[in-house]
């Protein structure tokens, strides 16, 4: 018996000792993966991989981690490979499904991405991770109009938002766009709105008093389009054109709701082109679209049928000075800017514009910029937007003291004026003082977050104090 005993305690040694050395065998190998992956060496941390998976094919490995690598070096088929693979075997995490969604909509495999995006859903380990993958699945059913399952996803992603009343907000907009009555109700009961969702509201329940049909849509799509939802005034100015297909208006507004979330909206544009030649509006709608498409001849052609036909009208000056700026082409802008000047001696906005392009490409400065800026805080000196001028200038000059001075001005005037306080952080990065940046950068983010300045402070942010939580 007791030999029996020493022979069955010396096998399980000898078994314990084979598995433990296995298992060391496996850990190895799978730091050199990691190793690997760390040199940017993929290849080589595939074959590990693949070796681990023969020897232990129950042991998790970073396949996720991998496939990134191949996406990086752009190349989607080897990396949709190792994920597909990975899926098949049972072996791919949620990070993983929603990688593989993101090389689905590059391939445009369509019918694949639901798919993929209710896995990464179904396998999230934690609230964050679960909130990312809903987030994407809502965006997949917006894209494709389907309203209702976005919203239903949207509810949920509310009950476990950490920012329950931004969810809250997209629910409404939602719930608005498959029931106005319904959506504009919940609007009203909502408490609290941001200025931008208060005029949104307003806006909608002007377009729900609208009789025609088209021209509700048009409205609607009008409101969206306001408040920087794109895919939803896309959906409202489709409503518009395919409920009136002799609407150049909704053509027009359709093509920019399609250029402003990437897509491609010439088709759109021509028609409205088409069915009014002779509307200023269409033509102004036509100017921004091919001035976004660096097509500054169409667009500066549209712009000056306008100035023929109605010399009056300050916009279409100002407009082709924009498209002249974006072209290079700075003296002709100077002249429409000075123009919209004569044209409009009682407002800023001549004055703006030259000063800006002035100070955004540092062209003129001293000539043209600083004198414009001078005047215009002469004539405006109780305008924060005046003296912000006058900073930009100095700043653009390399006069420290002198534009913090007009900043600080613009903010003795206004203290919750948020270009200026977005103007002081560039100022303070330019000049490497980290605190006065981080200050200013917070302040620009909690005045206006859904501003173009608001998000240019977050990127900075992002990009300065990367890790850090304003």
């Amino acid at each position: 018996m007791r030999i029996l005993q020493r022979i069955s305690l010396i096998c399980l040694t000898a078994l314990w000792g084979f598995l433990f050395l296995r298992d060391w065998q496996i850990g190895q190998k799978l730091l050199q993966a990691d190793q690997m992956l760390a040199a940017r060496q993929p290849d080589s941390a595939e074959s590990l991989f693949r070796q681990v998976e023969k020897d232990e094919p129950w042991r998790r490995v970073a396949w996720t981690d991998l496939a990134r690598q191949y996406l990086a070096r752009h190349d989607n088929a080897k990396a949709l490979q190792i994920l597909e693979q990975a899926d098949l075997s049972g072996k791919l995490a949620s990070e993983g499904y929603l990688l593989m969604e993101q090389i689905y909509r590059q391939n445009g495999s369509v019918e694949k991405i639901e798919p993929a995006l209710v896995k990464a859903c179904s396998l999230a380990d934690t609230p964050d991770d679960q909130s990312v993958a809903i987030q994407e699945l809502i965006h997949f059913y917006r894209s494709e109009f389907r309203f209702t399952e976005a919203q239903q996803k949207q509810q949920l992603l509310t009950r476990i938002s950490k920012q329950p009343d931004s969810s809250r907000r997209e629910e409404i907009l939602l719930e608005t766009i498959l029931d106005l009555e319904t959506g504009l109700a919940n609007w009203r009961a909502l408490e609290d709105k941001p200025a931008w969702f208060q005029e949104w509201g307003q806006k909608m329940t002007a377009a729900a008093a609208e009789p025609d049909e088209a021209r509700r849509w048009m409205l609607i799509g009008q409101a969206y389009g306001a408040a920087g939802v794109w895919d939803l005034a896309e959906y409202a100015f489709t409503c518009a054109a395919d409920t009136s297909p002799g609407y150049a208006e909704a053509w027009a507004w359709l093509a920019e709701a399609h250029q402003q979330q990437g897509k491609d909206g010439k088709q759109a544009i021509e028609r409205a082109l088409e069915l009014a030649p002779n509307s200023p509006a269409i033509r102004l709608l036509g100017a921004l679209y091919f001035r976004r498409q660096a097509d500054y001849i169409k667009a500066g052609d549209l712009l000056r049928r306008n100035i023929i036909e109605q010399p009056n009208d300050s916009l279409w000056q100002l407009e082709l000075g924009h498209t002249m700026a974006e072209a290079g082409r700075f003296e002709e802008a100077i002249q429409a800017y000075q123009q919209v000047i004569q044209m409009t001696p009682s407002e800023i906005t001549g004055y703006s514009a030259v000063v800006e392009m002035c100070a955004r490409n540092e062209y003129r400065l001293e000539d043209v910029g600083l004198p414009a800026a001078r005047e215009a805080a002469a004539l405006f000196p109780d305008d924060p937007e005046a003296h912000d001028l006058l900073g930009q200038v100095f700043f653009g000059m390399g006069k420290t003291e002198q534009a913090n001075e007009a900043f600080r001005a613009t903010l003795d005037l206004n203290v919750e004026y948020y270009p200026t306080w977005l103007h002081l952080a560039q100022m303070a990065l330019a000049n490497q003082d980290s605190a006065t940046a981080r200050e200013a950068l917070e302040k620009t983010m909690k005045l206006a977050p859904d501003s173009v300045e608001g998000r240019l402070a977050a990127r900075l942010w992002n990009q300065y104090f990367p890790g850090l939580t304003p």
